[in-house]
């Protein structure tokens, strides 16, 4: 049985990782029992799970190629940018 240190320390890299997603970006973060983390989208498209440098590497990833390939909105009145 972990400690309540470790499951402290696991919700601090919970919340680490979930700082790591813009707001708009389809992916979610949550603890992967019995130890890790797992990173999906809202489809369950992609998904990863495994320790915290695996999974801060796939959203790392997947939010730079989300930002390259979404329109530009602007964030008042969500109507497109021209580029």
């Amino acid at each position: 049985m972990p400690s309540r240190q470790f499951a402290h320390l696991q919700e601090l890299s919970l919340a680490r990782l979930r700082s790591r997603i813009p707001s708009g970006c389809p992916l979610l973060v949550e603890r992967w029992l019995p130890s890790g983390f797992r990173a999906h989208t809202f489809d369950d498209g992609d998904d990863i799970h495994g320790r915290f440098e695996v999974v801060h590497a796939f959203i790392d990833g997947y939010v730079c190629a989300w930002r390259r390939v979404r329109p530009p909105v602007d964030a008042v009145s969500r109507t497109r940018l021209s580029p």
